[in-house]
Parts: structure tokens; C-alpha cells; sequence
């Protein structure tokens, strides 16, 4: 019976040995190990996840190093829950962060930017057309600016856009009031808003127009001058509409059209059904003399002959008339 009390006892104290053993295998492996850490940030969190060949470690300890201008300061420390995690708030400015693990023996660290707590601004100004511009303090760029409008309201610039390098989008004017929703986003920052947007004036005189356009013109990769002669171009009102050409009757003929081209009918050389007809060149008293002219002019000479007989024979009687004048001086004389 004692043997059989002795060989339980080897049995039991053999077994303690090899767990005992295992236990301190398993240890020795885990704290040699090398710690992956990942950080995600969101809106309100930063999450910092550790892991040991892809599981996660367990109360790892974790402290967080922000850079500063010279040296840096630590703003963090914690451990990990059973999932090898642990939170904190985000900063209140876009900082560089170092984050360094500890379990055991392991260790590993990652360096990440920040960007911190941000509240978008959206603000609207229609001074010259609408101009949405985003900002965080400063001019956001590539931010997305989607614009929405009711169900039962119209506008030709619904929909989206990203901010250029001053953080501003450009919108069509609207034909009339309506009222636009806004939302901008970048990054883990968002806004919201809303605009009335005022239906655009018309523009009367052509030159107040372009220099409209030039005012609201930003510099991009086309040379200013070009922008402004393609919308010179584009816009001018001597500009025909689309619709716009040539009567129907103009043009070069087409078929069925040799009764409607060229000069009236009775204009032009003449046909052979025009022999004989007086209608065609000049008139009946222009032109070289004929027969009848022949008459005209012998008549006339007669006319001429016939007058100066007449003058000789006025001339007969004056001298008729001083004849008898001298005749009654001779008598009185006497």
C-alpha cells in the first residue's frame, strides 16, 4: 500500500513539473515576442490595438509621446483590455504622436499624426455669383461639399464638389430664390448648413458682364487672357442663336428651284419666244437714226427754212415803214 501511496506521489510531482515547465516555456515565449501596434482615429476616439502574431496582448501597457517644438512630452498612459486595446480622446490640434507597448519583455511602438478635434465652418457669399468656402481655422482644400435642395425645388448646382487651394467652390447663380443644404467633410471632420441663395440680377450691358466674369476669374492652369476671350466668344449677344440662317429661298438652287433663282423673267438676252418683242433693249427713242428719224429731221429743216423766210419778209416791211416815214419828211419840208 505505501508503494502504491509513493508511485502516486512521483506520478503527481511529475506532473507539477512538466506544467510548471510548460508554463515557463510559454512565458518565455510571449515576452520575446515583438508587439505590433496599430492606431485608428475617429471622429470623438483614437484607438490603440497591440497583438503578439496577430493576437491581441492582454494588459500591454501603452504610453503615448506628443512631439513638441524641442523636446516632448508624454500624454498618455494605459493598458489593454482583453480584446489588446485601449483608448483615449484625440488632441485638440493636429499633433505627431508616438506610441510605444510593453508586455513583458516585448515592445513595440508606432508614430502617427493626429489631426485632432476640428469643427468645419461653412460660410456662403453671393457678392459676385456664390462662392461656398470651407474652413477649420484655416482655408480647407480638397474638402467635398455636397449641395442638396428639396424634393420640390430646382437648381442647376446641386450636387458635388471639392474645395480648391483656398478652400472654395464656386456655384451657378440660381434663376430664382431657393434654399440650398450644405455639407462639407474632410477627413474625420464634417459640417453642416444652410443658404438662401438669392436669384442672380440680370445683366443689362454686355461690358458689365465681362468684367464681372474677370472679378470672380481665379488664376488656373488657363492663361487669364484666353478664359476671358472664350467667354467674350461665348456670350457675346451679336452671337446668332443656333436656329439662325439663311432665308429658304437663299443660296444655291436645288432641285425644283430653277423657278425661284436668277434674274426676273423679263431680264436677260432674249429667247426665241422673244423675237419681235419690244420689250427687250432700249427704249424706242434711244439709239441710231431710222426711216421715221429721216422724216423728224427733214421736217424740222423745213421748219427752219420756212422761219427765216418769215424774218426776211419782217425785215421787207421795216424797210417799207422808213421808206414812207422819209417820204412824209420830204413833204413837210416843202
Amino acid at each position: 500500500m505505501r508503494r502504491y501511496r509513493l508511485l502516486s506521489a512521483g506520478v503527481a510531482l511529475a506532473v507539477l513539473c512538466v506544467l510548471a515547465l510548460s508554463g515557463t516555456g510559454a512565458a518565455a515565449d510571449a515576452s520575446n515576442a515583438t508587439l505590433e501596434v496599430d492606431v485608428t482615429e475617429t471622429d470623438d476616439l483614437v484607438i490603440v490595438s497591440v497583438t503578439a502574431d496577430g493576437d491581441p496582448v492582454e494588459n500591454a501597457s501603452v504610453s503615448a509621446t506628443a512631439a513638441t517644438n524641442d523636446s516632448s512630452e508624454t500624454v498618455f498612459v494605459g493598458e489593454t483590455d482583453a480584446d489588446g486595446e485601449v483608448t483615449l480622446e484625440p488632441p485638440s490640434e493636429t499633433r505627431t504622436v508616438t506610441f510605444e507597448a510593453t508586455a513583458g519583455d516585448a515592445t513595440g511602438e508606432r508614430t502617427v499624426t493626429l489631426e485632432g478635434e476640428r469643427d468645419l465652418s461653412i460660410t456662403v457669399s453671393q457678392t459676385d455669383g456664390v462662392v461656398v468656402t470651407v474652413t477649420d481655422g484655416e482655408p480647407v482644400a480638397d474638402a467635398t461639399l455636397e449641395v442638396a435642395v428639396d424634393e420640390n425645388d430646382s437648381y442647376a448646382g446641386t450636387g458635388s464638389y471639392l474645395t480648391d487651394a483656398n478652400g472654395q467652390v464656386t456655384l451657378e447663380s440660381p434663376s430664382e430664390t431657393v434654399t440650398v443644404a450644405l455639407t462639407a467633410s474632410h477627413e474625420n471632420a464634417s459640417a453642416e448648413t444652410t443658404a438662401t441663395l438669392e436669384a442672380a440680377e440680370e445683366v443689362e450691358n454686355f461690358g458689365a458682364l465681362v468684367s464681372q466674369f474677370v472679378a470672380q476669374l481665379e488664376t488656373g492652369d488657363e492663361p487669364r487672357g484666353i478664359a476671358v476671350a472664350s467667354f467674350v466668344l461665348e456670350h457675346n449677344p451679336g452671337n446668332a442663336p443656333a436656329h439662325a440662317g439663311p432665308p429658304a429661298h437663299a443660296g444655291p438652287p436645288g432641285e425644283g428651284d430653277a423657278d425661284r433663282r436668277g434674274p426676273p423673267a423679263h431680264a436677260g438676252p432674249p429667247g426665241d419666244d422673244d423675237d419681235g418683242d419690244d420689250r427687250r433693249g432700249p427704249p424706242a427713242h434711244a439709239g441710231p437714226p431710222g426711216e421715221a428719224d429721216d422724216e423728224d429731221e427733214a421736217d424740222e429743216s423745213d421748219d427752219e427754212e420756212s422761219g427765216d423766210e418769215d424774218e426776211g419778209d419782217d425785215e421787207s416791211g421795216e424797210d417799207d415803214e422808213e421808206s414812207d416815214e422819209d417820204d412824209e419828211s420830204g413833204e413837210d419840208d416843202a
